[in-house]
């Protein structure tokens, strides 16, 4: 984008404007993020919300999908009594599961935590008790860091059967099975713009992390970043190679298809 046209938008900036253009809800009366960032890409099955590679070969995550998905997970959240405003952590790697685990979180107006894959069990621990954390979504490679978190949040796990489940001391639920388990269809729970959809946590280097809840109504920040200060466009690739942030970049690079 020229400087021309970031003066013209800077000077001619209209918030109410804004949110009409790219919601089809509203901060005021209601909309689903799920909803927002997903579904209504989803009409055409082809579009594509993630290249990714795993297990050695390439993978493509469509948005209809990723919809379907959404679904199963929020129905499964559903059936455990969580939703809107709980907590629900995903302690992954960036991929396709981490994708599902987000919009189904969020299309049952629950609150999604990230967990930074480098984490201990004592900063997992600290986190998840301060955000009253209702389930946590990780996969081999991390979950036995949850066998020394104290009342832990129950827990799903990728690929559950590669885990030794006598040496972590319980029957372990699969992810993969358990959405399988759920209808493919589920209505989104409506939000407003001040109630939470992303819960993070500072960094922690003066004192102890300290929680932030991220109201709805920051998806206009992240719009007009990702739209006026990355100038990202409908048809670019967008790869963000951070851990911790990508879980949120993930939230912004969906929006801003619009």
């Amino acid at each position: 984008m020229s400087l021309p046209e970031h003066a013209a938008v800077y000077n001619n900036f209209d918030p109410a404007a804004l949110e009409a253009d790219i919601l089809d809800g509203s901060l005021e009366n209601g909309l689903n993020v799920c909803h927002e960032i997903c579904d209504k890409w989803a009409a055409d099955p082809k579009r594509v919300a993630l290249y990714y590679e795993k297990d050695g070969g390439d993978g493509v995550l469509t948005f209809a999908e990723l919809k379907e998905q959404s679904a199963r997970f929020a129905n499964y959240l559903a059936s455990q009594g969580i939703g809107k405003g709980d907590r629900v952590a995903a302690l992954l790697p960036r991929g396709p599961e981490l994708l599902m685990v987000i919009a189904g979180t969020l299309r049952a107006g629950a609150v999604y935590q990230p967990l930074f894959t480098a984490f201990g069990s004592g900063a997992i621990e600290y986190r998840l008790e301060r955000a009253g954390t209702k389930l946590v979504v990780t996969d081999p490679t991390n979950y036995p860091k949850l066998n020394d978190v104290k009342n832990c949040a129950p827990a799903l796990c990728i690929d559950a059967k590669s885990i030794d489940a006598e040496k972590n001391g319980a029957d372990i639920p699969d992810f993969r099975s358990t959405l399988e388990a759920q209808e493919p269809s589920f209505e989104p729970v409506m939000i407003k713009g001040d109630d939470p959809f992303l819960q993070m946590f500072t960094s922690g280097t003066v004192g102890k992390s300290k929680g932030v809840a991220v109201p709805a109504r920051a998806l206009m920040g992240f719009y007009v970043y990702m739209k006026y200060a990355i100038d990202l466009r409908d048809d670019d690739v967008f790869w963000n190679v951070a851990d911790p942030a990508g879980r949120m970049v993930f939230i912004m690079q969906w929006l801003a298809h619009s």
